[in-house]
């Protein structure tokens, strides 16, 4: 099951263009199994093309290296915003950041079927000039770079890469508030 949504939001300022970009899969894997993995972003190039290297700063920082397809690199800082343990992820690039990059990852028992639904709803503004240049440097032209193709290409190398990995355990998991993994 996959559901996918894009649009352009109304700029604010100083954001000329800002976009944002939803899409949604289940996998067959417990909640808290994906979140723990998405949660340590050092596993992002793992699942996402244009990242190169993840460094943790800190419980609530690290720093990003992405690639084009033509090799060029840039990097910025990623700030955790929201944190609520299997649940949901939020992030946005630090004040000091060459782009303006916000996110959340959404982590839900899914309705019928065994798994877990994973929304991913990414926001990214173009700025003009230098900056709009590194985004689209570093995401490429609109084609398979353009961000809501890499970002849905990105969340279904998540599942796929999930769903290879052999189960954590022959047991269930329980959360507290009476939700479970499953086996």
């Amino acid at each position: 099951m996959s559901t996918e949504s894009y649009m352009s939001t109304e700029p604010t300022a100083p954001e000329p263009h800002t976009h944002e970009f939803v899409a949604s899969v289940v996998v067959a894997r417990p909640r808290r199994e994906l979140y723990a993995f998405w949660r340590d972003f050092t596993n992002a190039p793992k699942f996402m093309e244009n990242v190169t290297t993840v460094t943790e700063v800190d419980s609530l920082s690290s720093m990003w290296t992405v690639k084009d397809a033509a090799g060029n690199t840039a990097q910025w800082e990623l700030l955790v915003t929201e944190d609520e343990p299997d649940r949901l992820i939020a992030w946005s690039t630090s004040g000091n950041s060459p782009v303006s990059y916000s996110g959340r990852v959404e982590f839900q028992d899914a309705a019928g079927v065994e798994g877990t639904q994973v929304t991913a709803t990414v926001r990214h503004a173009q700025h003009p000039g230098p900056v709009e240049t590194l985004i689209e440097a570093v995401t490429g032209p609109p084609t398979e770079h353009d961000p809501p193709v890499q970002s849905r290409a990105d969340l279904e190398q998540f599942k796929a890469y999930m769903e290879r990995l052999p189960p954590a355990s022959g047991k269930s998991t329980s959360d507290s508030d009476g939700d479970s993994g499953f086996s």
